[in-house]
Formats: C-alpha cells, structure tokens, sequence
C-alpha cells in the first residue's frame, strides 16, 4: 500500500508540475 500511495502521489505532483510549467 505504501508503494502504490507514493507511486500515486508522484503522479499527481508531476501532473500538477507539468500543469504548472506547461
């Protein structure tokens, strides 16, 4: 489980970065 949140979470903060830079 706590693979899957931390794979889960740098997901969602590489989408909120590229978000941000694009």
């Amino acid at each position: 489980a706590s693979i899957s949140w931390g794979d889960k979470t740098k997901n969602m903060t590489r989408v909120m970065v590229g978000g941000l830079f694009l």
